[in-house]
């Protein structure tokens, strides 16, 4: 993933550089969703029921630690349509053994906060569409993020404030989507979840100058207290146990964090020499314990059965969309979806997968796929990424 992920940012450069002019060109004749702006009233439609539905009193209110931004301006827009430990059971590519069944109904409730996605600029904007209409109408925010996520009225945006990485935030956000204070984040940001009560939240972030990374880029995991706005844990500095020991490596590195409902519980990927371990950690221990191996990015299925991951190919170091079943450890690859995943999954409910797709070199799209494969996978949001399923003011499993 490091390699890979310094290719990437050396690619970019080189484009922007190169490219700039062409993207002028390429950007205006391009079908943006932001095309066709109305003005919503209110709040908007969409972004109002969701503040409603999601509002927790004494969630993330405090602003003592920075200063709170203005409230986000609003645009309505319109677009087409515990775990059992032991050895990890070799992949299967095979189609499911059940036959293929009808796409499921889609939800009556519920919204997803996403990023729409303009392009090449820093960060898409927040937006919020209902769960049962998610290719329609979205309410979109002023306010800019590279990764966001929501749980239990508390929100957090990873922004990229300036030039250099060492300027980026972690935004801390309320049940209306407005930005209470922030927390440094100095760091590419990468991934970010909020836990079930809505009082931590989990961001990963791309850094250099480890001695034993060289060149490439490693990461930093922290917990951000919602409340306070402060930063809590290096999950660095946890206390590792494999087989029963004490496991240290000069060369840890921790990312993707997928908390349970229980807020004091998450999975994480521990990443050591060529291995990549999960791992369920406890906060109040400041410990975490190796399970299982081969999983990067987590994230937990509603009703806590399943881990939907990234599997890595070691030949060509893409990887495919894969499930473990937390009670065989057995893991499973989405055999409908090929294509190379380089997302931390959200699920859509127990049966459904969402995740960012890069539709070209300028916007991503949201695609949703059976996590048991029975079927193709499908465009959910169109000019989308880093989609988060808000279900109930819990942000729990409904």
């Amino acid at each position: 993933m490091l390699r890979r992920r310094e290719t990437w940012f050396v690619a970019i450069v080189a484009f922007a550089v190169v490219g700039g002019a062409a993207y002028v060109g390429v950007s205006a004749q391009r079908p943006h969703p932001n095309a066709q702006v109305t003005q919503p009233s209110a709040q908007g439609e969409i972004l109002g029921a969701f503040t409603q539905t999601t509002a927790t009193p004494g969630i993330a209110t405090s602003t003592t630690t920075a200063t709170a931004s203005a409230s986000p301006t609003i645009e309505r827009t319109s677009t087409p349509a515990a775990a059992a430990t032991g050895a990890p059971t070799v992949l299967a590519s095979t189609a499911p053994s059940t036959p293929p069944t009808a796409a499921p109904a889609p939800p009556t409730s519920g919204f997803i906060v996403f990023l729409d996605d303009e392009g090449v600029d820093r960060g898409g904007r927040i937006a919020v569409v209902s769960r049962a209409d998610p290719g329609g109408k979205r309410d979109v925010t002023s306010t800019r993020c590279s990764r966001v996520y929501f749980a239990a009225g508390s929100g957090i945006c990873l922004a990229e404030r300036g030039a250099l990485a060492i300027d980026n935030v972690g935004q801390i956000l309320d049940s209306k989507l407005q930005v209470t204070g922030e927390t440094q984040a100095g760091g590419i940001p990468s991934r970010a979840r909020v836990n079930a009560s809505g009082r931590m939240a989990a961001m990963t972030l791309f850094v250099s100058g480890d001695n034993y990374a060289g060149s490439a880029f490693s990461t930093r995991t922290f917990l951000v207290d919602t409340a306070t706005k402060r930063l809590m844990d290096n999950l660095e500095g946890y206390a590792f146990v494999k087989d029963g020991k004490t496991f240290i490596n000069a060369d840890f590195n921790v990312w993707g964090v997928t908390f349970t409902s229980d807020p004091n519980v998450f999975y994480a990927t521990l990443g050591t020499g060529n291995s990549h371990f999960l791992v369920r950690g406890d906060i109040s221990k400041r410990s975490a314990t190796v399970i299982d191996d081969g999983v990067e990015c987590p994230s937990l299925s509603p009703d806590g059965t399943r881990i939907a991951f990234k599997s890595r190919n070691a030949d060509d170091h893409s990887w495919r969309l894969a499930v473990l079943d937390l009670a065989t450890m057995t893991h499973r690859y989405v055999s409908s979806e090929t294509r190379n995943f380089d997302d931390q999954a959200e699920w859509l409910d127990n049966n459904t997968l969402i995740y960012g797709v890069p539709a070209d070199a300028f916007r991503h799209d949201i695609w949703a796929v059976p996590a048991d494969g029975s079927s193709a996978p499908r465009l959910l949001i169109p000019h989308a990424f880093s989609p988060t399923v808000v279900r109930d003011n819990s942000g729990l499993a409904r």
